[in-house]
Parts: C-alpha cells; structure tokens; sequence
C-alpha cells in the first residue's frame, strides 16, 4: 500500500509540472494576442472567477485535465500557425478580434470567442484551414 501511495504522489506531481509547463506555455504565447492571463483562462473554459484567482495564486500546483491539456496543444498550434501568417501584431490584435465574413469558422464571431467555445475536432480544423492558408496566398485572411 505505501508503495502505491509513493506511485500515486509521484504521478501527480508529474502531473502538475507538466501542467504548469503547458500553463506557462500557453500564457507566453496569448500574450503575443495581447490577452492578459484572465482572458487565457477563458479561452481553456475557466470563467469561474474563483478558479482565476486560484490559478494566478497557485499556478504551479495546478492539475489540468486531460481535456485541458488537448485544449492548450491545439492553441498553441494556433497560436504558432498565426504568427507565421500575421507577422504584424497590430494586425494580429484587430484580426483575432473581428468577426471575418469570408471564412466559414468565423463569419458570426471573432476569432477569440470561437477559439473559447470550440471543442477540439473544430480546433482542428481551424488549425487544418490555417495551415492550408499558409500554403495558399493569405491575402483571403
């Protein structure tokens, strides 16, 4: 049984560094969207305000989810997809913020709200069509 108990501290202690490593990760990168850290909790689905004040307290204790994790790896591919194709950051900023009739993921809303309510299959294919759009002329976004 303690041995077990040993196993089990171990794991989550794994855990929350790989948490935090990716926390860590996904926060340097929405600050290149200007998004300051509330707004990136957001974006992972956590607008309890209470959670928001514990992860900015205790953010090196934190166990994500594995939905979570998923959630920050397809961000950070977004992420890393936009600041190939938009190397302007003004521009980046007034783009993640409008809606963009002329492609089907964001006619209704801006980037940033879908980006919040997505699942992953849609942030997959976000990220299908920016990659697309990096092989293409980007002019269409």
């Amino acid at each position: 049984m303690h041995q077990y108990k040993i196993l089990e501290k171990q794991q989550k202690h794994k855990r929350q560094y790989e948490s935090y490593q990716s926390l860590k990760s996904l926060l340097k990168a929405t600050a290149e969207w200007n998004i300051n850290p509330k707004s990136t909790y957001h974006l992972l689905g956590l607008s309890s305000l209470h959670n928001i004040g514990m992860w900015r307290s205790a953010i090196d204790e934190i166990i994500l989810t594995d939905e979570q994790m998923e959630k920050i790896g397809l961000l950070l591919s977004i992420q890393k997809s936009l600041s190939n194709l938009i190397t302007d950051k003004n521009r980046l900023y007034i783009w993640l913020r409008e809606p963009h009739p002329e492609i089907e993921y964001f006619t209704k809303e801006c980037p940033l709200d879908v980006f919040r309510k997505a699942n992953k299959t849609q942030l997959r294919l976000i990220i299908e069509y920016l990659i697309k759009a990096s092989s293409d002329d980007f002019m269409r976004i």
